[in-house]
């Protein structure tokens, strides 16, 4: 009795492993499409975000400078630019902002789901929420404790990809690989 329990119970283990990130994406679905950002800070491991975020900044800025023709002029541009970036990530990756990327898809700018967002200036009274603008492209394991999904704002051609790792306590997202082309 003991040898069918036994393998039963990681079998069933497993498949609660295998689809636990699909469920964690479900519920974080929800918590944008209510512009919940208690629940989606929940959902965040903020300090591993940021740091990834602060590393595709600064991976770009790096890029983009030492094209430039003075090696020296670019050295530092970089080295005032890396300064810049830490305050600006820690202070623009916040639960709010994430909601808003993750509903539209792409980094907000002034007339974007952020200017939608409780509490912003530019609220509608009255006029109700049309829910998330993006669809699920991707969702996948790329990694035995890492999960990554991938959305699209119809007509668009830039994806937002999303990474989340199982911290112990659920999954978590920890990266969110922004295209650098929305910035421009």
């Amino acid at each position: 009795m003991l040898k069918k329990i036994i393998p039963a119970a990681i079998v069933a283990v497993i498949a609660l492993y295998a689809v636990s990130p699909y469920v964690t994406l479900y519920k974080l679905k929800g918590a944008v499409a209510d512009k919940d950002a208690e629940a989606i800070e929940g959902y965040i491991a903020w300090d591993d975000l940021r740091e990834n975020v602060k590393k595709d900044f600064k991976a770009e800025i790096a890029r983009k400078t030492m094209s430039e023709n003075d090696p020296s002029a670019a050295v530092l541009g970089t080295m005032i630019a890396d300064r810049m970036v830490d305050g600006m990530v820690d202070t623009m990756v916040t639960p709010q902002m994430l909601a808003a990327m993750i509903e539209s898809g792409r980094v907000p700018n002034g007339n974007s789901a952020l200017d939608r967002l409780p509490g912003s200036k530019t609220e509608s009274p009255g006029k109700a929420s049309t829910g998330p603008t993006v669809e699920l492209e991707s969702a996948f394991f790329t990694g035995l404790t890492t999960f990554g999904f991938a959305l699209r704002k119809p007509g668009d051609e830039h994806t937002l990809d999303v990474e989340m790792a199982f911290t112990g306590l659920g999954w978590k997202i920890t990266d969110v690989d922004l295209p650098m082309s929305a910035f421009q």
